[in-house]
């Protein structure tokens, strides 16, 4: 369960994003790197959310192994960039399909 402060977090850095804000340069500098990622849709008792799964480096929780993420808030068109509920990740290398195939 996601706490209701990191709930309002997220809120709010949507509503940024929708006003075409886009993380604060601290918050990129110490972003997790998320690097041979993936975009995957979720169901869990019939919500869907879409999630990220990659190969992150020091994640201060998990440190460095291939994760599942939070749900993803914003992903940066770009690619560069997504936040989650829990943070923001910087996309590192390329984006692999479900085989772990290079796109």
């Amino acid at each position: 369960m996601v706490s209701e402060a990191k709930q309002r977090l997220a809120q709010a850095a949507f509503a940024g994003f929708m006003r075409g804000e886009e993380p604060q340069p601290v918050e990129m500098a110490t972003a997790v790197t998320i690097d041979r990622w993936e975009a995957v849709v979720r169901v869990d008792s019939g919500r869907r959310s879409l999630i990220l799964k990659g190969d992150v480096t020091n994640h201060p929780v998990l440190g460095t192994d291939r994760i599942s993420t939070s749900e993803v808030v914003w992903l940066d068109r770009k690619l560069q960039w997504a936040r989650t509920i829990s943070r923001v990740y910087r996309l590192e290398g390329k984006m692999i399909d479900e085989e772990g195939v290079e796109l």
